[in-house]
């Protein structure tokens, strides 16, 4: 039987059938190494969509609670897409997407997420 890559459809391995199990089951999770994402690209992803979320919550506060100036000005210039961020603030975001991560690690024992 063949394993096949559930991106891209590449054979990843041939396994010889055990003759005791009537059935062998393509592994959902089989991922070649070209399409494999890397811890790394993960933690990008997340740290990104954490910005975005803060963004949105920030913006939201904003324009709808009575906050300092100076700290409506502070937030306004990280409002920005964040690709354009300093390292420090990506690493501000990276420190949640972290967080998030650990969690996914903690609670997920390969199957799906139910």
């Amino acid at each position: 039987m063949k394993v096949v890559c559930r991106e891209c459809g590449e054979t990843i391995a041939v396994l010889v059938a055990d003759t005791r199990r009537k059935e062998i089951k393509q592994d959902k999770e089989a991922v070649c190494e070209d399409c494999a994402i890397s811890e790394e690209d993960v933690l990008e992803e997340l740290s990104d969509l954490e910005h975005r979320q803060w963004m949105h919550w920030s913006k939201y506060v904003a324009e709808n609670h009575d906050i300092p100036e100076e700290l409506r000005e502070k937030w306004e210039k990280n409002w920005k897409p964040y690709s354009d961020l300093s390292e420090d603030m990506k690493e501000k975001d990276r420190k949640w997407a972290k967080k998030a991560l650990a969690v996914f690690k903690e609670t997920s024992d390969g199957g799906d997420m139910e």
